[in-house]
């Protein structure tokens, strides 16, 4: 697994220079479905800066515990997609984090069903009704195919870079 986040991050490094080399001035790269843009280059950009040098699954699964991580976000999708096992307690006190905000939850909870769809279930019920979770749980419990199918900012920014 150290491998495959260690080439994820070489592959947004890539990315990067492919943006800020073509992308800025047109405003962004529109792929199948799903627009990638500055804004999520610069995101992917400062999250590799923060793992520091040889990034490794310990270190993002580290990382995603501090709330003011950059690109945080896109690491706890990137843990979901990935299916880090390892990854889902700091996931699991993310969703049942009052502090954290509700795209940050939903995104962990949906990382969670990502990587083993049970647990992911049984959260989506306990929290079905929740102010900041429900859209997500119920996506989850009535729609699980639209997660699993669902563009990927990862996968996009990957692409992008081949």
């Amino acid at each position: 697994m150290a491998a495959s986040i260690a080439l994820f991050a070489i592959l947004l490094l890539v990315v990067v220079r492919v943006i800020r080399e073509n992308a800025f001035s047109s405003g962004g790269f529109n792929l199948p479905t799903l627009s990638v843009g500055p804004q999520d280059v610069g995101e992917a950009s400062d999250l590799i800066e923060a793992l520091g040098p040889e990034p490794n699954d310990d270190k993002v699964i580290e990382a995603v515990k501090n709330p003011n991580l950059p690109g945080r976000l896109l690491a706890i999708e990137f843990l979901g997609e990935g299916g880090y096992g390892d990854a889902i307690p700091v996931l699991e006190r993310i969703v049942r984090s009052s502090t954290d905000t509700a795209s940050m939850r939903a995104a962990a909870l949906e990382s969670i069903f990502l990587i083993a769809e049970h647990k992911g279930r049984w959260l989506a019920e306990e929290f079905k009704q929740h102010p900041q979770l429900k859209d997500a749980a119920q996506r989850i419990i009535n729609d699980p195919d639209s997660i699993r199918n669902r563009p990927s900012r990862c996968r996009a920014l990957i692409r992008l870079a081949k």
